[in-house]
């Protein structure tokens, strides 16, 4: 008596768990991307224009701000922002909205498989 009988294919299975990962991590980093730019100093919209999502590896993204002076805003804590925003924007959108991005993922390899 055959209680259960499957057909996956494992292969394939892991094949479209990393498709959904990868879509995941991709809508993950637009959405704290989004997040951090919503926080960035504005003063001519050069360092929120210069917000990055790259595929960093198989399995990975880097968010990046690639704006010659974005870095230095971003670490200069004692920098004054009189026109909104403040330091480390990446660095608190990232912690703020963690749990959020990784059920982002999980749902992207859910949907996938």
């Amino acid at each position: 008596m055959i209680l259960y009988k499957s057909s996956l294919n494992f292969g394939e299975l892991k094949g479209r768990s990393k498709t959904g990962a990868r879509a995941g991590l991709k809508e993950a980093g637009d959405m704290i991307l989004a997040a951090s730019n919503a926080d960035v100093p504005e003063v001519s919209g050069d360092l929120a224009g210069s917000a990055r999502n790259e595929e960093a590896g198989e399995l990975s993204r880097r968010l990046i701000y690639t704006s010659v002076y974005a870095r230095w805003i971003h670490e200069h804590l004692w920098f004054h922002h009189p026109h909104g925003g403040g330091p480390k924007y990446l660095e608190r959108a990232m912690v703020a909205n963690g749990d959020k991005a990784r059920e982002i993922v999980a749902a992207g390899i859910r949907d996938a498989i």
